[in-house]
């Protein structure tokens, strides 16, 4: 028998209680990690990092995936694995809580179940999901329940199994920029035109993007824009305009260290079936970039990068140190030709609102030297300037990024020397008095 005290107008009461049932487990340092992978109307995967939590899965156990519609939970139980077990995935010969990293749904198994997550899924990629273990202890029913955040669409077409370069932003296949302005979110397979899976039998594309705040993603605020895979197909990224909502939501629900955002980017058929689809899930980050100009001397590059007045921002670039990436690139028939990438750490007075970050050749990268159109730092070089001297600047530009987010920009400029043009301007004048002389001479003799 169990005592329970409470207070009842500073009137303290003694009630027993028999029996406690469906206590929930404090489990909170029971999964470090925890994120929902699948593969769209294919089996589901819920992929943990256990601690040593001590849970003791031999008897009375039971594991589901939850998730809630119109305030209703609704639950699709996971059974163990029994033959062709994958390593670390919940099977029937090991019950071990720390030795568990995978509790697999399959379709076999659970096909009406998993039909009806994913319809729900689709149409609200923010609905509550969470891992639910029921399990004894101490002879007491308990429940573990972890809510899942990070949902990763598995990309078993092999659409985007691409090598990106070294960058915090180029490791993401899709990377969204909360601009002043508007949101902006850069596709990487038309920006380096390496969508390795068949499209030919999809019609439009559907991209959503969710912010949110981890603990509270019931607050989100969500844009989505579909368009022809043609139309597609000739972007480097998609465009929200800014609303009411939108700048609500960057100016007074914006936390830096708390808000994320999920994008879903979805290939659909002429029906509008979801025929495959790609997602990146991670922290949001303001964009803070107002202008920015790259000028290419005879010995370095200078980059000059304007900052927004914004106090977001600020908190953001706290950190003066900023890993810098700039890439060199220019355009032909729609598509980006690069020359050269370069990688580099410098500080950054954001609070000045400019600065200028200059580099040369040392800060070339060769490791992505199969995707450039010159072989070296030199040579890629000499195309550019001669591409800026040749086209309007709208077809030749840089991308700049750092920890926080990219821009791209076209303001490319060829500046000298100053020394060496103070030099040829001298020696121009020299050779004019010269020739003047040599008249006014013959003039003179005649």
């Amino acid at each position: 028998m169990y005592e329970l005290w409470y207070d009842v107008n500073l009137v303290k009461v003694n009630n027993s209680i028999n029996s406690i049932e469906h206590v929930k487990y404090n489990g909170t340092n029971c999964l470090r990690e925890i994120s929902l992978k699948y593969t769209m109307y294919e089996d589901l995967d819920i992929v943990v990092s256990p601690y040593r939590c001590n849970i003791d899965f031999t008897h009375s156990v039971s594991i589901y995936l939850n998730y809630v519609v119109d305030n209703q939970n609704k639950q699709i139980q996971i059974q163990p694995c029994s033959s062709n077990c994958m390593e670390g995935q919940y099977n029937a010969s090991s019950l071990i809580f720390k030795d568990i990293t995978v509790y697999r749904i399959k379709k076999s198994q659970a096909a009406v179940e998993l039909q009806e997550f994913y319809s729900h899924y689709i149409n609200n990629r923010m609905i509550s999901i969470s891992l639910i273990i029921y399990f004894q202890t101490n002879g007491i029913q308990t429940i573990l329940q972890q809510p899942i955040h990070n949902k990763v669409s598995v990309d078993t077409w092999n659409c985007v199994l691409v090598d990106p370069p070294t960058s915090s932003y180029w490791g993401m296949y899709l990377y969204s920029i909360l601009t002043p302005s508007g949101l902006f979110v850069q596709i990487r397979d038309t920006l380096v035109n390496e969508l390795k899976c068949d499209t030919s039998s999809a019609v439009n594309v559907r991209l959503d993007h969710y912010m949110f705040q981890k603990e509270q993603q019931n607050v989100f605020y969500r844009q989505q824009q579909t368009l022809p895979i043609k139309g597609y197909n000739n972007r480097v990224g998609i465009d929200f305009a800014s609303d009411s909502e939108y700048q609500n939501f960057r100016k007074n629900q914006f936390v830096n260290d708390t808000t994320y955002s999920l994008i879903v980017l979805s290939f659909l058929d002429a029906g509008g079936k979801i025929l495959y689809e790609v997602s990146q899930y991670g922290k949001a980050y303001l964009g803070c970039i107002a202008q920015q100009t790259l000028k290419i001397y005879d010995s370095q590059m200078c980059a000059t990068i304007i900052f927004e007045d914004d106090a977001g921002c600020k908190k953001q670039y706290q950190d003066p140190t900023l890993r810098n990436h700039i890439s060199l690139f220019y355009t032909h028939e729609r598509q980006f030709k690069f020359l050269g990438f370069y990688n580099f750490v410098q500080e950054v007075n954001y609070s000045d609102y400019k600065t200028i970050i200059c580099f040369t050749c040392d800060q070339y990268d060769p490791t992505y030297q199969d995707m450039y159109e010159g072989k070296t730092c030199s040579e890629n070089l000499s195309l550019m300037t001669a591409k800026l001297k040749l086209q309007s600047h709208s077809q030749t530009g840089f991308h700049y990024c750092n920890n926080f987010e990219i821009n791209l920009s076209t303001e490319v400029l060829i500046m000298y020397n100053n020394t060496w043009a103070l030099f040829y301007i001298a020696i121009g004048v020299l050779i004019v008095v010269i020739s003047i002389i040599i008249i006014l001479l013959k003039v003179k003799q005649n």
